[in-house]
C-alpha cells in the first residue's frame, strides 16, 4: 500500500515539482517492475536518459537510486526519481494489469496501491472486499496494510469514538445477483481518443450517468477489489440502488463513489456514453488534464468553438431584501449567451459550469459560472448546492448579499468587475451610493500640480510617479508605490508632500506621519536636512521623545509606533509607510497598529510587496485600503496563501485586482544609462578547522533534539532550528566565531583569520579592488566577523567605517564613506546597511555569507547599484560548497518564484522549508 502524501514529504518541493513536469513531458520510459523495485530510464534536460530505480517498503520510499550526478551529491532523491514515483502513483494500475512490453517480469502490485482521500462515508461493512488488516481512519482517509486474508476496519468517528468493522476474505463474499430495472436509455453520446495508443487514465463520473460502452472491449481493473480482471468489459450499466455495475454478460461489479472500474488499463478506440447528462460528463472529460485525447466521432457532426466565450459584461440590479442580482454576457467571435439565455439552456440539460450546448457546438467558458459565484460570494466559496441545483434555476445565478447588517460597500462591487475582468460594468441606478463614489474614483480631471520648485529634481519616471500619486491622492484614495529599490520613491513622495504643504490652498489641517525602520528614518531626516522642501518636520523617538503640533512631517519607527497610543489616538492628514513589507504579516503588532492609524490618506512605499507570498500583499492593502482585497480567508482561497505560486487565473486576476493603486517600475525599464552590475558566486573551501567545527556541532546534542522535532509529528521547534542553524553558518564564516558570539571567547584578537576558508578569498578581492582605486563595501551578517575584518583593515593601515543595528552615529559614517578618499572600505552588517542608506561612492560589493532571503542580499546589494552610481558594480558572493550554506542557496534557487505572476521576486524564509529539507541541512559537508 503507498501512501499518497507520505511519499511526497519524502520529496524536496523543487524535486516534486520538476518531477511532476518530467512525468507530463512523458520523460519516464522502460517502466519494469521486479520484486519491490520499479526501475526506468528518465530522460534529463540534457537528452540523456538516467537509469532510476526505487525500492516500495511500509507504504513509502525505503530506496532510491539515479544514475544522474545530482543524486549523488545531494542526500535527497532527485527530480528523476520524484518522476519515477509520480509515474508509478499515478499509471502503476499499468504494471498491475500487464500492459507493456511482454518481457516487463510483472509482478503482482497488490501491496503497492495508491489510496488517495476518501469519504468518512465510505469506511463501513462495504469495504469488505478489501484485505487488509489495521484499517485506521484519520480525517477523513483511511491507511491499509496488507497482511493476511482478513482484517478490521478501525477509527474515530467525528464525536472522537472508537470504532472497528471487521472484513471477511474475498473468498467468503459472494455479491448478491438483483434483479435490475432496465434504465431508459438516451440517445448515445460518442467520443473517439485523438491518440489511439494513450491510455484513458480512469473515468469519473457523475451520478447521472447510467452506462458506458467500451470499443473494443478491454480488461478491466477493479477499483473495489484492487485486482485486474482477466475477463474483458464491453458494456456496463450503471445499478445506482445496488452501488453496483452490470455488465453485459451478467456480472456485477461494486463501485465506490463514482468511479467506473476501467482505471488505468483501459486501451480503447471508442468510449460511448449513454445518459441524460452527457453534457456535464463532457465537461468534466473536457476541462480533465487528459481532454487531448478525447475528440468528438466525426459521424456526430458535433463542433467544439476553439476560442473560448469571454465574459464581457456584468450588471448588478435593484437591491432585494438580502441581495443584489447579478446578470451578464459572453461573448466570442461566433456566439453570445446572456444570463436569461443560460438559465433557459440549463433547464434543458445543455449548461454546466464550464460548457454550454447549443445547436450541435459546444463552447467553454473563459471564467467557469462556478468561478463567477465564488468571486461573488463574501466567503470566496461556492457551496455543493450552488454548483449543481442553482444552475438550472433561471434566478440561479450568483447574487451579492446586500443587507442591513452587511451592507454591500461600492469597493467591494467595483473589485468583483475587475476580480472578473470584465469590460462592460453597470449598476443599477437605484444604488446612489454606488454612483457618487465611482464617479470621484473614475473621474479624469484633478487640479493640476502646484507649481513648486523641487529643490531635488526629478527624473522623467519619477515626475510621472508624482502625478500617479497626485491624482489618487485627490480621488481620496490610498497608492502602493513599488518601484524597484534604488529608484527615488522618496523622492517622489516628497514631492507629493511638498506640493501639499507649501500651498497656502492646499495646505491641510493635520500633519504626515511616515512610519520607516530606523535606518531609514535616518535616510529620510539626511534628505530633509539635505534638501530645502519648506517642509517642518520632526523625528519622534528616544527616550525623551515628545510629539510637537507645529510640524507638518512626523518621522518615527514601527517599534514606536507599537508602543505610543499617542501616534494611534489622534488625527492624521497622511500616513506613509516606508519599506512597507514590515507589516507583511497581518497579525503582527506592527500591521495592526499600522491599521488603527486616523488617516485621510495612506501610502506604503517598498521594493518587495510580496517576499514570502501572496498574503503579503493582502496585508499591505488591507492597511491602505480595509477590505478591498476582501476576508483574509476569502484572499486565501482565492489567491492561495502557501509559497506555491498562484495560477495563471489567479495571478491575472490579482494583478487586475491591484493595479489601479499599484505603481511599479523597475530599473530595467527607466534607468538605461544605469551601469552594469555583474554577479559572482565564489567557492570558498572548509578549512581542516572548519570541517571539524562543523562536524562537532552536527553531533551535538542541540542537533540530535532538532532531528527529533523535524522526525516526530508535532510542532516544529523552529526557534532550535535557527539557533543551530545559525551555528553551522558561522562556522561556514570562521570556526570560533559561534564561541565568540556566546562569550567563551571574549577578544577577537584570539581568532587567527587564515582558520576561515573565506579569509584569503577576501583578502584578495579587497586588495584587487583598493589597487584599482575603487571603494569597497563588504557585508556579514556577524558582529564577530565585522570585528575580524576590522581588525585587519586597523592592522593594514587600510581606511574603513563600519555600521552595526546599534550604531547612533551612522549618518556620520555615511558621510565619512561618501566623502572622504582615505575611508576605502565600508564594513556593515547585512541588515543595518540594507535599508535607505547610499553607497554609490563604491563599486565592489562582497557578501561574506549568505542570508535566508534573496531580496535581503538584493536590497543591500542595490545600496551601490542605484541612482548616483558611475561605475559599473562587481558583487561577489563567498559560499562553502556542500555545507549549509550551500545547500540553502540550492534550496532557495528551486523555489517557485512569484516573479512575473504577482509582482516581485519571492524570497524563501526558514519557516517555508519542508522537514525534509531542514534535515537535508543537517548533514555532513562534501568531501
Amino acid at each position: 500500500m503507498i501512501f499518497y502524501n507520505q511519499v511526497k514529504r519524502e520529496f524536496t518541493q523543487a524535486s516534486w515539482k520538476r518531477g511532476q513536469i518530467y512525468f507530463r513531458e512523458e520523460r519516464v520510459r522502460d517502466v519494469r517492475l521486479t520484486g519491490n523495485t520499479i526501475s526506468a530510464k528518465v530522460q534529463g534536460t540534457d537528452e540523456a536518459a538516467y537509469e532510476t530505480a526505487i525500492v516500495m517498503a511500509r507504504g513509502t520510499i525505503f530506496n532510491s537510486d539515479c544514475s544522474c550526478p545530482a543524486h549523488r551529491l545531494y542526500e535527497s532523491h532527485c527530480k528523476h526519481v520524484a518522476a519515477l514515483t509520480i509515474w508509478m502513483l499515478e499509471r502503476g494500475s499499468l504494471l498491475r494489469s500487464g500492459v507493456g512490453d511482454e518481457d516487463d517480469g510483472v509482478a503482482d502490485l497488490d501491496h503497492f496501491l495508491v489510496l488517495r482521500d476518501v469519504d468518512k462515508a465510505a469506511v463501513d461493512v462495504r469495504l469488505r472486499g478489501l484485505i487488509r488488516t489495521n484499517v485506521q481512519l484519520r480525517r477523513g482517509r483511511f491507511m491499509l496494510r496488507k497482511d493476511g486474508t482478513g482484517g478490521i476496519v478501525e477509527g474515530r468517528d467525528e464525536s472522537g469514538r472508537e470504532f472497528s468493522i471487521p472484513i471477511t476474505a474475498p473468498e467468503a463474499i459472494a455479491l448478491r445477483e438483483h434483479t435490475v430495472r432496465e434504465e431508459e436509455k438516451a440517445q448515445p453520446v460518442e467520443l473517439l481518443k485523438a491518440d489511439p495508443v494513450a491510455f484513458v487514465r480512469g473515468i469519473f463520473l457523475n451520478k447521472a450517468l447510467n452506462a458506458i460502452t467500451v470499443e473494443p472491449a478491454a480488461r478491466y481493473y477493479d477499483p473495489v477489489s484492487h485486482e485486474a480482471q482477466v475477463e474483458t468489459l464491453n458494456h456496463l450499466v450503471r445499478q445506482s440502488e445496488f452501488r453496483t455495475w452490470r455488465t453485459q454478460g451478467g456480472l456485477y461489479l461494486k463501485f465506490t463513489s463514482d468511479v467506473v472500474p476501467v482505471l488505468g488499463s483501459l486501451e480503447a478506440g471508442k468510449i460511448i456514453y449513454q445518459g441524460p447528462a452527457a453534457l456535464e460528463n463532457l465537461a468534466k472529460l473536457l476541462s480533465s488534464e487528459y481532454r487531448s485525447h478525447i475528440v468528438f466521432h466525426r459521424a456526430l457532426d458535433v463542433e467544439i468553438d476553439p476560442k473560448p466565450l469571454k465574459l464581457v459584461s456584468l450588471s448588478i440590479g435593484k437591491k432585494t431584501d438580502k441581495s443584489r442580482a447579478l446578470t451578464f454576457e459572453f461573448k466570442n467571435h461566433s456566439a453570445a449567451f446572456t444570463s436569461d439565455e443560460l438559465a433557459r439552456l440549463a433547464e434543458q440539460g445543455l449548461l454546466s459550469s464550464q460548457y454550454v450546448w447549443k445547436d450541435n457546438k459546444l463552447y467553454k467558458f473563459e471564467t467557469s459560472l462556478n468561478q463567477l459565484n465564488r468571486f461573488a460570494n463574501r466567503s470566496g466559496v461556492v457551496s455543493p448546492e450552488t454548483e449543481t441545483k442553482k444552475l438550472a434555476a433561471p434566478d440561479g445565478f450568483a447574487t451579492l448579499d446586500d443587507d442591513s447588517a452587511h451592507p454591500l460597500h461600492p469597493l467591494a462591487a467595483y473589485r468583483l468587475s475587475l476580480e472578473l475582468g470584465v469590460e462592460n460594468f453597470n449598476v443599477d441606478p437605484d444604488w446612489t451610493e454606488f454612483h457618487e463614489w465611482r464617479k470621484n474614483f473614475e473621474k479624469k480631471k484633478t487640479p493640476p500640480l502646484p507649481e513648486v520648485d523641487y529643490v531635488f529634481g526629478l527624473r522623467d519616471y519619477q515626475a510621472n510617479g508624482l502625478s500617479w500619486l497626485w491624482s489618487l491622492y485627490h480621488r481620496g484614495l490610498s497608492a502602493l508605490l513599488a518601484d524597484d529599490m534604488g529608484l527615488g520613491k522618496t523622492h517622489q513622495v516628497l514631492a507629493l508632500l511638498t506640493s501639499v504643504y507649501t500651498k497656502k490652498s492646499l495646505r491641510p489641517k493635520h500633519p504626515t506621519l511616515v512610519v520607516a525602520p530606523t535606518s531609514v528614518v535616518a535616510a529620510w531626516s539626511q534628505k530633509l536636512q539635505k534638501y530645502d522642501t519648506q517642509l517642518k518636520w520632526h523625528i519622534f523617538h528616544g527616550k525623551a521623545r515628545t510629539l510637537r503640533e507645529d510640524v507638518d512631517l512626523v518621522l518615527t519607527t514601527y517599534g514606536i509606533l507599537q508602543k505610543e497610543e499617542v501616534l494611534r489616538s489622534r488625527e492624521w492628514h497622511m500616513v506613509i509607510l516606508d519599506e512597507a513589507q514590515a507589516i507583511k504579516n497581518s497579525s503582527t503588532i506592527s500591521a495592526r497598529a499600522s491599521r488603527s492609524l486616523k488617516a485621510k490618506y495612506r501610502c506604503a512605499m517598498t521594493g518587495t510587496p510580496v517576499e514570502n507570498q501572496s498574503t503579503d500583499l493582502w496585508s499591505i492593502m488591507e492597511f491602505l485600503l480595509p477590505g478591498y482585497l476582501g476576508s483574509l480567508p476569502r484572499f486565501k482561497r482565492l489567491y492561495g496563501s502557501g509559497r506555491e505560486a498562484p495560477s495563471p487565473y489567479q495571478a491575472e486576476a490579482l494583478k487586475r485586482l491591484v493595479s489601479p493603486f499599484l505603481l511599479r517600475r523597475t530599473k530595467a525599464q527607466v534607468l538605461k544609462e544605469l551601469p552594469e552590475k555583474t554577479e559572482e558566486i565564489i567557492d570558498c573551501q572548509l578549512t581542516p578547522a572548519q570541517k571539524k567545527a562543523y562536524r562537532a556541532w552536527l553531533a551535538s546534542s542541540e542537533a540530535d533534539e532538532v532531528r527529533k522535532s523535524l522526525e516526530g509529528a508535532g510542532k516544529v521547534d523552529y526557534a532550535s532550528i535557527l539557533a543551530l542553524l545559525t551555528r553551522l553558518k558561522q562556522v561556514c564564516d570562521h570556526p570560533r566565531l559561534p564561541d565568540l558570539t556566546s562569550g567563551k571567547v571574549k577578544k577577537i584578537t584570539a581568532l587567527d583569520p587564515l582558520e576561515s576558508g573565506k579569509w584569503e578569498v577576501l583578502e584578495e578581492l579587497i586588495s584587487e579592488a583598493l589597487g584599482s582605486e575603487l571603494k569597497v563595501v563588504v557585508f556579514t551578517q556577524y558582529l564577530g566577523m565585522i570585528d575580524l575584518i576590522a581588525n585587519a583593515m586597523k592592522e593594514k593601515g587600510v581606511g574603513y567605517t563600519e555600521l552595526r543595528g546599534d550604531t547612533s552615529d551612522r549618518a556620520e559614517r555615511l558621510n565619512k564613506f561618501a566623502t572622504d578618499p582615505d575611508c576605502r572600505v565600508f564594513i556593515c552588517s547585512l541588515l543595518a546597511g540594507g535599508l535607505g542608506i547610499d553607497l554609490t561612492s563604491a563599486s565592489v560589493c562582497i557578501h561574506v555569507d549568505r542570508w535566508w532571503n534573496p531580496a535581503k542580499e538584493n536590497q543591500a546589494t542595490d545600496r551601490l547599484h542605484r541612482i548616483g552610481q558611475t561605475r559599473g558594480v562587481q558583487v561577489f558572493k563567498l559560499q562553502t560548497p556542500g555545507t549549509i550554506e550551500d545547500r540553502i542557496a540550492a534550496i532557495i534557487e528551486s523555489k517557485v518564484a512569484l516573479s512575473g505572476t504577482l509582482i516581485e521576486e519571492s524570497p524563501v524564509g526558514l519557516k517555508s522549508f519542508s522537514r525534509k529539507e531542514l534535515l537535508d541541512l543537517l548533514t555532513d559537508p562534501v568531501e
